[in-house]
């Protein structure tokens, strides 16, 4: 009986554990950090006999520690992106987050940062290397003054061939109703096999309006594209930090495309529906990030406006998941 491709394993990384999720057929691989965010922070595939690296990585993992936003995939929980002022109300009482050098605002929510739980790992034929990790608010004590209720997130990594799925659920483990939102923020090596210019490179994202923004922060309006995103713009010399919304769906969801035509490759960053906005980032370095989110940032306070933003409301006992999958193909 042939063995099975598939395989975890731990292994020591700049004085952490890390778990390398393995692909021998494929010649796939994920590396995961639970100890910082539970970021996969690298996958790689081989097309031709060498690496190609698809999601940036940090330069080590001291640097993914002092940065934990701006490598890999980090995991935004429970609101992705901004809120105004660290400051929102919900159901009658007023909660201050721990405000970040993201002018006074906070950001990307609790679990990026944090240290998560592994809770199993393994690899079949049927579901290929997998690997999960559990995040419990109720083990940081300093969140239970920042935020309405309690919650639990499990998020699983599956690796078959050249995709690499991420699947979340979130579940309200406390005694009020949990206002949230959640996404993700990959970022995909541009141009894909390394280099510095983006010559070659396209984007496609599906979306047909985009939000207005203030200091990167929605102001309620919903305004036209200038460009068709959708149908594809290069990336050279180009910059995006831009919030983007009537997304084009499919009955399995919605699909952003890096597309490098000179190393005749293109990654795909796939969102189940319930994900309604995508923003695109360009960091200053060749890469881009195309981000699915449930909610606009700032959903807390233009929820209270009265403004549809798609925060989502689990009361106590409930829970919701999402997919999402990051794929790489030949063109």
């Amino acid at each position: 009986m042939a063995s099975s491709p598939y395989a975890v394993h731990p292994e020591e990384e700049d004085g952490r554990t890390v778990y390398v999720l393995e692909d021998g057929a494929a010649r796939a691989h994920a590396w995961v950090v639970p100890g910082l965010g539970c970021n996969a922070y690298r996958f790689s595939v081989e097309p031709d006999e060498h690496e190609v690296g698809i999601i940036e990585p940090p330069p080590t993992l001291d640097d993914l520690q002092q940065s934990p936003s701006r490598y890999g995939i980090p995991i935004l929980f429970p609101f992705p992106g901004r809120v105004a002022g660290g400051r929102f109300g919900f159901r009658g009482r007023d909660y201050a987050l721990r405000v970040r050098a993201a002018a006074g605002n906070a950001i990307h929510g609790f679990v990026y940062d944090r240290p998560w739980q592994v809770i199993a790992s393994g690899a079949s034929e049927r579901d290929g290397a997998v690997l999960v990790s559990r995040f419990e608010s109720q083990a940081f004590p300093e969140l239970a003054a920042q935020y309405p209720a309690a919650f639990r997130l499990d998020l699983t990594y599956r690796l078959r061939g050249w995709s690499l799925g991420i699947e979340a659920r979130a579940e309200n483990v406390g005694r009020e109703a949990l206002p949230l939102g959640y996404g993700l923020h990959p970022y995909l090596h541009a141009p894909i096999d390394h280099g510095a210019s983006a010559g070659g490179c396209v984007i496609q994202v599906p979306v047909t309006r985009r939000w207005e923004l203030a200091e990167l922060l929605p102001t309620g309006r919903i305004l036209p594209m200038e460009e068709d995103l959708a149908s594809g713009v290069s990336l050279e010399g180009r910059a995006f930090d831009d919030v983007y919304t009537g997304v084009i769906a499919a009955e399995d969801g919605s699909r952003a495309v890096l597309s490098d035509t000179k190393a005749r490759l293109a990654v795909t960053v796939a969102a189940d529906p319930q994900f309604r906005e995508w923003v695109v980032y360009t960091p200053p370095r060749p890469a881009v990030c195309f981000e699915p989110y449930t909610c606009v940032p700032d959903a807390l306070n233009l929820h209270s406006r009265g403004i549809d933003a798609g925060l989502i409301v689990l009361e106590p006992g409930e829970w919701r998941s999402w997919r999402v999958e990051v794929a790489v193909r030949r063109m």
